[in-house]
């Protein structure tokens, strides 16, 4: 579609419309190319040692993607938790690496044959490692409050609903409130638990 609305444009001078012509064959060999990088990939990734890495990876981008939008807002509910699986999984990769790092630090030189500077360089990554791993681990804790505050929500299913207050149209609410987190002897009501 807008390829087309390109091709309509009209200019004064054929210079122009030249140079778009050129620019529009730039983005088309540059989307071919692509394209057939991607088939490559594909083709080889799965017998890469890393093929989990990019599997995790790519889920966490399509996640990225499925959370510009829900249809249904409890899928919020379901994407924190994923979410939450995967920082726990990313915090414990980020300390197995580190400890890879400390392993292995008896091996590790420059390419120019530097030993201590080659030591230095993996302490030092896994120094930085353990701090990306608590980083994280800060995230999934913030992460796990919100998931905790999202279940409690009641989504309605219309933005007319979410914008009313429940005090001018009550009548029209579609779930009882929640009485999670209050105190029962609080509660009122023939279905009440209180006694």
């Amino acid at each position: 579609m807008h390829r087309r609305w390109l091709s309509g444009l009209r200019f004064e001078q054929a210079i122009h419309h030249i140079v778009l012509e050129d620019l529009i064959a730039t983005v088309e060999a540059a989307t071919d190319r692509r394209d057939r990088l991607t088939r490559q990939l594909e083709a080889v990734i799965p017998e890469w040692s890393l093929a989990p890495v990019v599997n995790a990876l790519q889920a966490l981008r399509g996640v990225a993607h499925a959370t510009r939008t829900f249809t249904d807002p409890g899928d919020s509910y379901r994407v924190l938790g994923s979410l939450s699986t995967a920082l726990a999984s990313l915090r414990q990769s980020l300390d197995q690496l580190a400890d890879w790092h400390d392993r292995n630090i008896d091996h590790a030189a420059l390419d120019d044959g530097d030993w201590r500077q080659g030591r230095y360089e993996a302490a030092t990554a896994a120094v930085e490692l353990r701090d990306a791993a608590d980083a994280v681990q800060q995230a999934h804790r913030s992460l796990n409050t919100a998931f905790s505050h999202n279940g409690r929500i009641a989504w309605q299913p219309s933005a007319d609903l979410a914008r009313r207050s429940p005090d001018r149209d009550s009548s029209r609410r579609l779930a009882p409130p929640s009485a999670f987190g209050t105190d029962p002897a609080s509660r009122e009501g023939p279905d009440s638990l209180a006694r």
